[in-house]
């Protein structure tokens, strides 16, 4: 489930046609998935809060099996210096997080961070809907410590930012 929102939200100028191959290519794989314990038949494929960032693409990206943060380029092929499995940290307003490289057939390659895997605890897809929503529009608020980085220089801890995504009124 994709399609553009009216001129006056964050995701306008996003080139959908990007986001529907993204989804497509995770429809494909979810067919092939079906019969595996970790894919949940509650939940289906769908691309939350997309919006250009850094000339990139980022959103999220729910299907049965995960739920991690998308990172495309908006022109296909522009990443061509960047591999499946290559690990990069990529700095957005609420932290840095670790990506990881992934290729499908009509996406292209794309970065993702993984949120949720696999998705059992999502009894239905409106409530994995809404948790894709919460961590999408956190995701670009500003962190207070201006993208400090922990000791470890790891950035920012995905526990804390679900258990912050996953209480009323999310990351503020």
């Amino acid at each position: 489930m994709t399609g553009g929102p009216d001129a006056s939200t964050p995701t306008s100028g996003v080139p959908w046609d990007r986001v529907d191959s993204l989804c497509a290519t995770f429809r494909a794989a979810a067919a092939r998935m079906r019969d595996l314990p970790v894919y949940n038949p509650a939940l289906d494929v769908e691309a939350v809060g997309f919006r250009i960032w850094e000339g990139n693409l980022c959103g999220v990206m729910v299907t049965p099996w995960f739920m991690s943060i998308v990172l495309v380029p908006v022109r296909p092929g522009a990443w061509s210096d960047r591999r499946p499995g290559d690990k990069i940290f990529w700095r957005l307003p609420s932290g840095r997080y670790e990506f990881v490289g992934g290729g499908g057939e009509g996406a292209g390659l794309y970065l993702s961070c993984s949120l949720f895997s696999p998705m059992a605890e999502f009894i239905d897809h409106e409530t994995a809907r809404a948790a894709a929503d919460a961590a999408a529009e956190a995701l670009f608020r500003a962190d207070d410590d201006e993208g400090e980085d922990d000791a470890r220089g790891r950035g920012i801890d995905r526990r804390m930012f679900l258990s912050a995504v996953a209480t009323p009124g999310g990351l503020r």
